[in-house]
């Protein structure tokens, strides 16, 4: 039993198959844990009647926040830029975790030396990092939609095109200023 165990341990680390595969493995192992997790979550709310009002709560201030602070921001350039620190702070934040976690797997997986506890570990912590994706996603729709608000949905298309037709302006004026060494 231990000879096999040493050689799947061998083909998983040694061979450029078996590190793919092993990274298959993991990353199945980590959605199962996650559908796994969230079906347990279902069971118990529907079962036990657990709520999320804390959840939703927070949820519902933060959303409430942020449409507060466009609108408020939507006058002055100074509350814009403090808007938008603070998303850009929120998403570091949330960014800085998912390094976190990637770097104690990495330390983990270098210190032991077993295979599976090295996926195991990989889908742990791809099971930690799947809600901070999320929030990570919750961030740049609240961004793109503060975006939107203050300075309005065709801002962008207007920047693009003004931007075009200054460098074709800008090229014109080149193209109609005659050589200095063509004048001589």
């Amino acid at each position: 039993m231990g000879n096999i165990v040493k050689l799947i341990e061998d083909f998983l680390l040694k061979n450029v198959w078996g590190v793919i595969i092993a990274g298959v493995i993991a990353s199945i192992l980590g959605s199962f844990l996650c559908y796994i997790f969230r079906k347990i979550v279902d069971y118990l709310r529907e079962k036990l009647q657990i709520r999320k009002k804390k959840h939703n709560t927070i949820k519902y201030a933060l959303s409430f926040y942020r449409g507060a602070a466009a609108e408020y921001s939507k006058y002055s350039s100074y509350r814009q830029i403090l808007l938008v620190g603070d998303i850009i702070m929120d998403a570091l934040y949330v960014g800085l975790k998912i390094v976190v976690y990637l770097l104690i797997a990495i330390i983990f997986i270098n210190l032991l030396n077993d295979v599976f506890l090295d996926l195991t570990i990989i889908a742990i912590v791809s099971f930690m990092i799947y809600p901070q994706l999320s929030k990570f996603k919750d961030i740049r729709k609240a961004y793109e939609l503060t975006y939107d608000h203050i300075f309005g949905k065709d801002f962008t298309k207007k920047c693009i095109d003004g931007a075009f037709e200054t460098l074709e302006k800008e090229q014109k004026e080149k193209d109609d200023v005659p050589n200095e060494k063509s004048v001589k």
